[in-house]
């Protein structure tokens, strides 16, 4: 029994580290469980209100964190050898959230700070943890089972939906005032509270898997092309205003492929989706149209001139078509417009915690709806961190982004670094815009899952000798 323990134990670990393989299990449990979220309506700790957001996954990442801080002490200097530039992005990002609490007393104020230092702590914990290519493909392997999952639970919920009027409410979420369309079902997949995740989610994922599957062959290349055909599919059932990033990944990924007529019409047609996407989720993010009357009227008057280019008919004279449009401004815009006021008034920022608080006031001033403050962030990461921390916040999040992005654009050459940067830029440049990114554990997680394959696959050494030989 025992051999066969041991069996087991070295087919999936290479390491003799029992440390370290209890920390590559414990990321293995974190990226299975990623997607798969808890019911909102139903807490884990209903009785702590600000524990209400608390998943399974941050049970499994506390469970596990001292071997994790082991291995991070056993390869600091790895670490630091390596990633100084996300170290030092991470490292400023969370001083200007802290040096931006304005009132220590009030503890909601730290809620912040300490969801920043978690999700640095996750993001480190795997570059600490996967230093090689076994450990990476170990995780990739546990986050695509994870992505597979997710994916056919959406169809199926999608499936007894509209055959048999079945809502599952894990996965569908029935909204009941959505604009333009009224009550409508959303789907969320297992992911909680809203579309949105599942929205990020799709696009930070699809754009990978797509070109995985290009690069793969037999039954992987079709496991994987399902995936990525069934994201796409699914994607338009979120309702959610990320589509423009979403395809916006998909142009950069096809601009990859510029062999042929018909792989150049694919990428001119998907960059005109997107523009089209771009400009009417920009348009219905700023103004709400509740009515549109176009009239036709006449004057009788039968005594205007004619023309030999143009005559008024004999019974009716001049006639008029009249368009009016009844609307309203939409609480994106608002909230973007408060957002921009208090950075204007306030350029070192209103303090974490004090968005809704600032937005009261504006409200009081008749600058601002009432009732607006019923939102606590501008529902935007640049102005979030703008309105709260100031310009320095500002620019933090923005050195945050490059730091993610650069070791991916250094090796763009490869396929699926190339699609990989291209989700990572919609996410962090275009769905930003709507939403606070920087929120979603996925996105620290598969950030520091991508930046590692860039960096084991192709290290610097190679980068360097790669870009000498391009020269000559």
């Amino acid at each position: 029994m025992t051999k066969k323990i041991n069996k087991l134990y070295q087919s999936y670990f290479k390491s003799d580290d029992i440390f370290k393989n209890i920390s590559l299990l414990g990321l293995g449990c974190y990226a299975f469980l990623l997607p798969f979220m808890q019911n909102p309506f139903s807490p884990l700790f209903p009785e702590l209100e600000n524990f209400s957001r608390f998943q399974i996954t941050d049970i499994i990442f506390i469970t596990f964190s001292p071997f994790f801080i082991v291995e991070f002490f056993k390869k600091k200097d790895y670490l630091f050898k390596n990633y100084k530039l996300q170290i030092f992005s991470c490292i400023i990002y969370f001083i200007i959230i802290f040096i931006s609490i304005k009132d220590f007393s009030i503890i909601d104020s730290y809620f912040q700070l300490f969801a920043a230092l978690y999700l640095i702590l996750l993001f480190f914990a795997f570059l600490v943890v996967v230093s090689s290519k076994f450990d990476l493909n170990f995780l990739i392997k546990a986050v695509l089972i994870s992505i597979f999952l997710n994916v056919c639970l959406s169809l199926f919920s999608l499936f007894i939906l509209y055959l048999f009027d079945i809502r599952w409410d894990y996965i569908i979420q029935e909204t009941r005032i959505f604009p333009y369309l009224g009550k409508v079902p959303r789907l969320i997949g297992p992911f909680k509270p809203t579309a949105k995740l599942l929205a990020s989610y799709l696009t930070l994922t699809t754009p990978a898997i797509l070109a995985l599957g290009y690069l793969l062959k037999r039954k992987s290349r079709v496991i994987l092309f399902f995936i990525g055909i069934s994201s796409i599919l699914i994607y338009p059932f979120t309702l959610a205003r990320g589509i423009v990033g979403f395809l916006f990944s998909l142009t950069f990924l096809s601009y990859y492929f510029q062999n042929n007529i018909l792989q150049r019409y694919l990428f001119k047609f998907l960059t005109f989706i997107t523009t089209i996407s771009f400009l009417s989720v920009t348009i219905l993010s700023t103004i709400y149209i509740s009515d549109i009357n176009i009239k036709y009227s006449f004057d009788n008057n039968l005594n205007h001139p004619n023309t030999q280019y143009f005559y008024y008919l004999p019974n009716k004279g001049k006639e008029t078509i009249s368009n009016e449009i009844s609307f309203a401004r939409d609480h994106y815009f608002l909230l973007k417009k408060a957002a921009l006021i208090m950075i204007k008034e306030n350029p070192l920022g209103v303090g974490i915690d004090n968005f809704q608080k600032s937005l009261s006031q504006l409200e009081e001033r008749k600058i601002m709806p009432k009732g607006l403050s019923f939102y606590p962030t501008p529902q935007s990461q640049l102005l979030f961190a703008g309105s709260e921390r100031g310009i320095l916040g500002i620019l933090s999040v923005i050195f945050l982004f490059i730091s993610w992005i650069y070791p991916l654009f250094k090796r763009r050459k490869n396929l699926i670094i190339f699609a990989s940067m291209g989700s990572l830029f919609a996410l962090c440049f275009i769905d930003s815009l709507h939403l606070e990114i920087l929120r979603f554990r996925f996105l620290w997680f598969y950030t520091a899952l991508i930046i590692t394959y860039a960096k084991i696959y192709f290290p610097d050494k190679k980068i360097r000798s790669d870009f000498l030989e391009d020269i000559k």
